[in-house]
């Protein structure tokens, strides 16, 4: 069963990638994930539902940003886009430059039409960044990792407390509209790594070592450096 899910999620992520992100041959368009990634976060910044990202963003180790996470299906439903993944050197409040991932989720069930909402993944935990730097993830209890999900205020009171090694946040009506992240599975993009700094770097390079840099990368940086003051 644990085979045939991850087989299923792999399936409709390629397919979900298929339509929610154009080709890595264009050399613009990992600046314009980036741009759309600060967008996001900026707007969080203002949403009043979100208190308890803002609130938990200040202890959180590294961040998963999907700008345009595009949700379709009918019966067996598929979410997937691509994003970036940084990490945060607590004691400076400084953020890494960003990784470039792919995510995708599935899931069964009465479900249609097609929805394009952001998603945050807030890493809370040594264990959930460690699992994030890997080339491959699956979310859930499966990777040994406890996925929460927080939908606004009124819910932060009671679970800001959790021990969950990644929250999630959606900015669209209802985390993925009935699609969950367990199971749901991050793919390190080496292909966009390469093209946006320049040469073939990993994943851990460029959010832990700080091999790589880009200046153009600075937007989103102080962004996040803003929210999580």
């Amino acid at each position: 069963m644990i085979g045939f899910r991850f087989a299923v999620v792999a399936i409709l992520l390629a397919l979900a990638l298929g339509f929610a992100r154009p080709s890595a041959a264009e050399p613009l368009e990992q600046q314009i994930l980036i741009d759309k990634a600060q967008l996001s976060i900026e707007a969080m910044m203002e949403d009043q539902t979100l208190e308890a990202m803002r609130t938990l963003i200040k202890n959180a180790k590294g961040i998963v940003i999907v700008p345009n996470l595009v949700k379709a299906g009918f019966i067996l439903g598929a979410a997937g886009g691509s994003g970036v993944l940084m990490t945060r050197n607590v004691a400076k409040n400084d953020w890494s430059n960003p990784a470039f991932v792919d995510f995708g989720a599935a899931s069964i069930g009465i479900q249609a039409g097609v929805q394009v909402s952001d998603l945050v993944l807030l890493v809370m935990t040594d264990n959930g960044l460690e699992a994030l730097l890997s080339n491959k993830v699956t979310l859930g209890a499966e990777a040994g990792l406890v996925v929460g999900t927080i939908g606004g205020e009124r819910e932060a009171a009671t679970t800001t407390n959790l021990d969950a090694d990644i929250f999630a946040f959606s900015r669209s009506v209802g985390l993925f509209g009935g699609l969950s992240l367990e199971g749901g599975m991050l793919v390190a993009d080496e292909e966009w790594n390469a093209a946006y700094y320049g040469r073939p770097v990993t994943t851990r390079e460029i959010v832990l070592e700080q091999a790589v840099s880009n200046p153009e990368a600075g937007g989103l940086r102080l962004a996040l450096f803003k929210l999580s003051s």
